[in-house]
């Protein structure tokens, strides 16, 4: 099964479907969207372009209010671990005893190597062609990165699929795979020679904040052993609340004509059911057609930053998303630019924009908890942010 674009997937065995994935500056959404929605995650190997794709710093919201720092690391509920699915593939099977439980484990070893942000460890178990996709260097950086996820607990084994390819594709393509669970859906799975036996591994774990990340590690058999070919890490769930829950609430979102809100939680919940570009989750393909036929908010443009036009005033907007926090709320974030001359002055333009989106998009408050604005000198030299809660109005700053 060839690949077409950076995503594919089949609902069924030869039913194919293309996924279209946008990126826009150092932002990306999965769909039409582009600078919208705040990802923290990294893909890296064999199906990728080969270089650690990342959008990793921390937000700008670290605004000393009582409450947890707004941070995308602040993620949902923590899971009840499951037992393992074990699943079938549209391929020979090994025998589960043998080839699973060694490429389990070994995926386990090499998330024991990112959590602990050991590059040299991270590369000593890739394969060669994942090797030479970077210098220790360029890993070191994305660990680096990676530690602000702020992983607390242990991974759990979530799913597991091993593959014997006769033979293997010269290419990258696809097959498709179905765990053991009740009602499930077909996962697809990437694959490539020149590795016979290949797996596809998942781990959940538990951050700060009581939230989760999904760790989707791609193995072969290279010299002997299972090494990793590619991997991505990223959040699964966001304020308590999973891909398909988002999804849920932009569609509700959508039937009240709240296209704005719609957009951006339509963007969430992809980003929170993509698992990297070589494996696809069966729930984010209805995401992607429902959420294509929506009508581009006015305020989202494909280039940015943006101006907007509220309240007989001017705002040149440099980012819009959203984020969630450890006690479960979630912030409407925006980021405009503003050559203010202190922190007062940053404050009076953060709250004209806050005033003018309240008058222009009251509806906010039925879906987020807090309206957060921030502006930033065209240089990034230096950023004030305001908060603006849907209930009380403006947050306070405690005193110094």
């Amino acid at each position: 099964m060839a690949q077409v674009g950076p995503l594919q997937r089949s609902r069924r065995p030869n039913q194919k479907l293309t996924l279209r994935r946008a990126e826009t500056g150092g932002l990306r959404s999965f769909g039409r969207r582009g600078q919208i929605v705040e990802r923290l995650a990294w893909s890296w190997g064999a199906g990728t372009t080969m270089k650690p794709k990342a959008t990793c710093a921390l937000l700008w919201w670290m605004l000393a209010v009582a409450v947890p720092a707004f941070s995308t690391a602040a993620w949902g509920a923590s899971p009840v671990p499951d037992p393992p699915i074990q699943g079938t593939c549209l391929a020979e099977q090994p025998k589960p005893d043998t080839d699973g439980a060694a490429a389990e484990a070994a995926a386990g070893r090499f998330i024991e190597a990112l959590n602990a942000g050991d590059p040299a460890g991270v590369l000593a178990q890739m394969t060669a062609a994942g090797r030479a996709s970077a210098t220790e260097a360029q890993v070191d950086a994305m660990l680096k990165g990676f530690q602000s996820l702020g992983v607390t607990g242990a991974p759990n084994l979530t799913k597991a699929y091993i593959l014997n390819l006769n033979p293997p594709p010269a290419s990258i393509g696809h097959v498709p795979c179905i765990s053991s669970a009740p009602d499930s859906e077909w996962d697809t799975v990437a694959v490539v020679g020149p590795a016979v036996k290949q797996a596809h591994v998942l781990f959940s774990a538990t951050t700060q904040g009581d939230g989760v990340v999904t760790y989707t590690i791609w193995l072969q058999v290279e010299d002997g052993g299972w090494r990793v070919a590619a991997f991505h890490v990223g959040p699964s769930s966001m304020a308590g609340l999973s891909g398909v829950d988002w999804w849920e609430a932009a569609k509700k979102q959508r039937k009240e004509g709240h296209d704005l809100s719609a957009a951006l939680i339509y963007a969430t919940a992809q980003n929170l059911l993509y698992r990297g570009p070589n494996y696809t989750d069966p729930a984010l393909v209805p995401v992607m057609q429902d959420e294509q036929s929506l009508t581009l908010p006015k305020e989202l443009s494909d280039k940015w930053p943006v101006t907007w036009a509220m309240d007989g005033q001017a705002f040149k907007i440099a980012k819009i998303s959203l984020v969630g926090t450890s006690d479960r709320r979630v912030v409407l974030a925006i980021i405009q630019m503003s050559d203010f001359t202190d922190n007062q002055s940053a404050d009076r333009q953060n709250h004209l924009l806050i005033d003018a989106f309240n008058d222009v998009h009251p509806e906010w408050r039925e879906a987020f908890d807090w309206l957060a604005v921030k502006s930033c000198k065209p240089d990034g030299s230096a950023c004030f942010g305001s908060v603006y809660d849907r209930k009380d109005g403006y947050v306070q700053r405690p005193p110094k």
